[in-house]
C-alpha cells in the first residue's frame, strides 16, 4: 500500500501584502480592523518582512522524506498548512492523485488540544473526501513524550544556559513557554496543559535544572480569558525577585515563527532588558537532527500499528 507522510503547520505569510488576506482567513472572512492589520505588518517587518515558518517546514519535509527513503520502497512527505499555503486541502488532493492510500497525519505541535490540533484534523477529515479512492488515515495526536524529543529540547536549554556567563550559570532562572489558550479548556479536560507540564518537567530533570517556571505566550485577542501567566508577568516577578539571568525556552513550539521572532527575541527581551536582567532564548528545533529522527521512529511506529492491525 502506497504510503505518505503529512505534515500539518499553522501557516505564515512570506511577503507583507499577503497579510491581510491571511488575517481575513483566520478570521473566517470577517473583515480585518485597520488597527490589527497595521500591527501584524509592523511586527512582520520587525522579523525581515516575512515569517521563515513554510521554509522551516519545507526543511523538515525533506529531512523526514530522506531518513524515510528506504522504508516501505520510499515514503513521501507532503506540507500542509491550516491557513495559507499550500493548504491541507490542497495536499491531500495532490496525495489522491500519486495513488498514496495509507497517509500518516502529524501535526508539529507535540501537545494535544482539541482548539489547536484538533481542528487540524477536523480540517484534514473535512477533506479527505476529495482524494481519489478509499485512503486510510492514521492521525498521531500528540508526540511530547518521545524520548529523543525531550532530548532535543534539553540540548537547546543546556546549549542556552551555556551562553551566559560561567560564574552566572548557577543563578539563570528559566522560563518555559508555550502557546496560550482559552481558560476553558481547563473546565474542557483538555490535556494541552498537562502534557505541556509533563515535558518540561522532564526536560528539568534532563538538565538538572530547579529553578524553573512555566509561563505562556501569544495569547488570542479575544475578550474571554486566557491561560497565564503571560512571560511578561513571569520577568516582572522574577525581577522583584532578585533573578538578574532569565532563559527563555519556549519548547512549546517546534519551528521558529512569528511567536518566536517578535515575542521572544523582540517584546520579551525588550522588556527584560529595561529591567536590567541578562536574557537569551534558547534555540527552537527546526530542522534538528534529532527531532527528525524523533519523527521517523514515530512515522514508522504508526505503519507498524496499521499493518498489524490490517492482519487481524
Amino acid at each position: 500500500m502506497k504510503t505518505a507522510v503529512l505534515l500539518m503547520a499553522h501557516g505564515a505569510v512570506e511577503k507583507l501584502e499577503d497579510v491581510e488576506p491571511y488575517l481575513k482567513e483566520i478570521l473566517r472572512g470577517r473583515t480585518v480592523p485597520a488597527e490589527l492589520l497595521a500591527q501584524v505588518k509592523a511586527r512582520y517587518v520587525r522579523i525581515g518582512g516575512k515569517s521563515p515558518l513554510l521554509d522551516i517546514t519545507r526543511r523538515q519535509a525533506q529531512g523526514l522524506e530522506n531518513l524515510l527513503a528506504d522504508k516501505e520502497g520510499g515514503i513521501k512527505v507532503y506540507v500542509g498548512m491550516k491557513h495559507w499555503a499550500p493548504r491541507i486541502k490542497d495536499s491531500l488532493q495532490e496525495m489522491g492523485r500519486n495513488g498514496v492510500r495509507r497517509i500518516i497525519a502529524l501535526c508539529l505541535t507535540p501537545y494535544y488540544s482539541r482548539l489547536s490540533v484538533g481542528e487540524y484534523y477536523e480540517e484534514l477529515r473535512k477533506n479527505i473526501q476529495g482524494t481519489q479512492g478509499p485512503v486510510e488515515v492514521h492521525e498521531v495526536s500528540f508526540w511530547n513524550d518521545l524520548p529523543l524529543l525531550i532530548q532535543a529540547f534539553s540540548r537547546n536549554v543546556i546549549a542556552g544556559l551555556d551562553k551566559f556567563p560561567v560564574l552566572a550559570r548557577q543563578n539563570v532562572c528559566v522560563i518555559f513557554s508555550t502557546h496560550s489558550l482559552p481558560l476553558r479548556v481547563l473546565s474542557e479536560k483538555d490535556p494541552y496543559v498537562a502534557q505541556f507540564r509533563q515535558t518540561v518537567e522532564r526536560v528539568a530533570e534532563e538538565c538538572a535544572i530547579s529553578n524553573w517556571r512555566l509561563a505562556t505566550q501569544s495569547k488570542g485577542a479575544t475578550a474571554e480569558p486566557w491561560l497565564g501567566p503571560d512571560v511578561g508577568e513571569v520577568l516582572q516577578i522574577l525581577h522583584e525577585e532578585g533573578c538578574s539571568n532569565v532563559l527563555l525556552a519556549p519548547i512549546g513550539f517546534i519551528s521558529d515563527h512569528m511567536e518566536t521572532l517578535y515575542d521572544d527575541d523582540i517584546l520579551y527581551r525588550e522588556m527584560a532588558e529595561s529591567k536590567g536582567m541578562n536574557f537569551i532564548r534558547a534555540d527552537s528545533l527546526n530542522d534538528s537532527p534529532l527531532l527528525l529522527e524523533a519523527l521517523g521512529n514515530l512515522v514508522m511506529g504508526k505503519i507498524r500499528e496499521a499493518e498489524t492491525a490490517g492482519k487481524i
